[in-house]
């Protein structure tokens, strides 16, 4: 009887009664699909892949995807570069490790040197005299600024001394 009178439904209703069908249908295929997948787990199908029990490796970062430069990165990515501040990042850890390196080798070499001094070198401390702060300090300066000088001339070849001045 219902269906009798559906050519006097308003159209509204027509949509409304369409888009009810289609969900149900759309319902019951998710059933099938949702079934088969349970009897899959069930029968253990799912239970040797490879990387099972480690999470999904995700490589978008929604950072990128909100600052629009995801496919810029991605085509460095696939071309074997980094972006400009990655690299200028690197050379700055780089340049910084550099510098306490050097800065280790001259506090070193200065120790050695005072060791090996005899009381009649000069000063009076003898071997025994412990380490100037003014001699450390300076030797520290000196390779912060060399350091900070490589730095600078990095930066200034990818695009800017912008990396050696925010450290």
């Amino acid at each position: 009887m219902e269906s009798s009178f559906r050519y006097r439904l308003p159209e509204e209703a027509k949509k409304a009664r369409e888009a009810a069908r289609r969900s149900r249908a759309r319902m019951r295929e998710h059933d099938i699909v949702e079934s088969r997948i349970e009897e899959a787990i069930a029968a253990g199908a799912f239970d040797r892949l490879p990387g099972a029990g480690k999470p999904l490796k995700d490589e978008n970062n929604v950072w990128e995807q909100i600052s629009g430069e995801a496919m810029a990165h991605r085509i460095l990515k696939n071309a074997g570069c980094a972006p400009p501040w990655v690299e200028q990042g690197k050379a700055i850890r780089l340049g910084r490790q550099a510098a306490r390196a050097a800065l280790a080798s001259a506090v070193a070499e200065l120790v050695v040197s005072r060791a090996c001094r005899g009381p009649s070198d000069g000063d009076g401390g003898g071997s025994g005299a412990p380490l100037s702060a003014v001699h450390v300090a300076s030797a520290a300066a000196a390779l912060a600024a060399e350091a900070l000088q490589t730095a600078a001339e990095v930066g200034g070849r990818r695009g800017g001394a912008a990396a050696a001045r925010s450290w």
